[in-house]
């Protein structure tokens, strides 16, 4: 009778383990500080998306209800923030006490203003959809990049520039 030859034992050495932890270990010191890098200019687009998305929710809102809503851009703040408002006095303007604040975002503090290109530092839709119009420029703390949110003032269209 013949003897069996034993299968080898299948698995993995502590020598195969290691190795495959030390490759992850330097593909992760190389990633994150590239993450870290890219990480304000993410922040900075999800501000200007957040202003423009909430622009076109006020645009809807005032069609909608027939009253004139806005955002207000507070730069004075820290973090700065701006204001979604329902004008409630019809100034088309942002007053704390006499208008409805709907909610307030404050930007991540990596994001600040660059310029505010609006009358009183509000932007109000009308009930018919159009706007005073103007321009809101975001940039980085390091100035590294910027983007802009224009409104049309006849439509009220809301565009996001890069």
């Amino acid at each position: 009778m013949r003897k069996r030859k034993k299968e080898k034992e299948r698995g993995v050495t502590l020598l195969e383990l290691l190795t495959v932890i030390v490759i992850i270990g330097i593909m992760a010191s190389i990633a994150l500080p590239r993450f870290a890098r890219t990480l304000p200019g993410l922040r900075l687009k999800s501000d200007t998306k957040g202003i423009a998305s909430t622009m076109r929710l006020a645009r809807m809102k005032a069609v909608a209800e027939r009253r004139v809503h806005g955002l207000y851009f507070d730069d004075i703040s820290s973090p700065q923030r701006f204001v979604f408002f329902k004008d409630l006095d019809s100034d088309e303007a942002y007053s704390s006490s006499q208008d409805s604040a709907i909610f307030t975002w404050e930007f991540y503090k990596t994001t600040n203003y660059q310029n505010i290109a609006l009358p009183n530092k509000a932007v109000v839709f009308r009930s018919n959809g159009s706007s005073n119009g103007g321009r809101v420029s975001l940039v980085t703390q390091s100035c590294s990049d910027s983007m802009a949110v224009d409104v049309l003032p006849s439509t009220g269209r809301v565009k996001m520039i890069r």
